[in-house]
């Protein structure tokens, strides 16, 4: 399978030898129409493996989105699940509640719950600095000459995919 390089390249030399030519051979004339059909055909098929690749990003993202909201409900159904345990257990401290293989007891523990952060005394709270790069402004600075230490203004070719109707 020609890669869309060697394609390019190939119309190109075609499209060269076209262009320095006074006449036009039909040969000329149908091998450049077939590189160009060849090189379009190559872009679709480049094209649609791209989609696909997004496509497999999407589909990738709305899993893990789905597997977390099916972790909450799994830790939500235990959370439940323990209390069927734990309530009878509590009403009847005398009753052994235990098989072949398990017992089951009530271990007694406390923990805090925060029902509203903003309500807490400053007292109570912990400062915590994040230090993150400010890209906007270095992006500014190395633009006007200013030579930033740990950063570059690295020039980059983004592909952009239109659809043509």
């Amino acid at each position: 399978m020609t890669d869309l390089t060697t394609l390019a390249d190939e119309l190109s030399q075609v499209q060269s030898v076209m262009d320095n030519s006074e006449t036009v051979s039909e040969t000329a004339l149908s091998l450049f129409q077939s590189s160009l059909s060849m090189f379009r055909s190559r872009i679709d098929a480049f094209v649609n493996v791209r989609k696909k690749f997004e496509e497999d990003i999407e589909t990738m993202e709305k899993t893990i989105k789905f597997a977390r909201e099916k972790k909450k409900d799994f830790e939500e159904y235990l959370e439940v699940w323990d209390k069927r345990a734990t309530e009878p257990m509590s009403k009847h401290p005398d009753v052994q509640f235990s098989s072949n293989e398990y017992e089951l007891t009530i271990l007694e523990s406390s923990g805090i719950v925060i029902e509203d952060e903003k309500k807490i005394p400053s007292e109570f709270l912990i400062a915590t600095t994040v230090y993150r790069p400010d890209k906007a402004k270095i992006r500014e600075a190395i633009k006007r000459g200013v030579e930033v230490p740990g950063a570059i203004l690295e020039r980059r070719k983004n592909l952009k995919v239109m659809g043509r109707v």
